[in-house]
């Protein structure tokens, strides 16, 4: 999703779990104990929200900083 910049993205509980219905078998056959790439991610829900048309790329800013070191939370003063 080119918009899933760590931003907030609203679900809606009746279409989750209406797609964990209609996805259960996916959905369980993508858990395991690791992280792998058969894994599915939360990204589910909004595609197949955008998918229904209840949910539309915004135009939300957002900012990402990661915390790596010092110089990383000094910076952040400076934007």
């Amino acid at each position: 999703m080119p918009y899933c910049n760590h931003a907030i993205v609203p679900h809606l509980k009746s279409e989750n779990q209406i797609i964990l219905i209609k996805y259960k078998t996916e959905i369980e056959a993508s858990l395991s104990r690791f992280r792998e790439s058969k894994n599915l991610t939360w990204l589910i829900y909004p595609l197949c929200l955008m998918n229904k048309g209840l949910l539309q790329k915004g135009n939300i800013v957002t900012n990402y900083n990661a915390l790596l070191d010092e110089n990383s939370i000094r910076n952040l003063n400076q934007k």
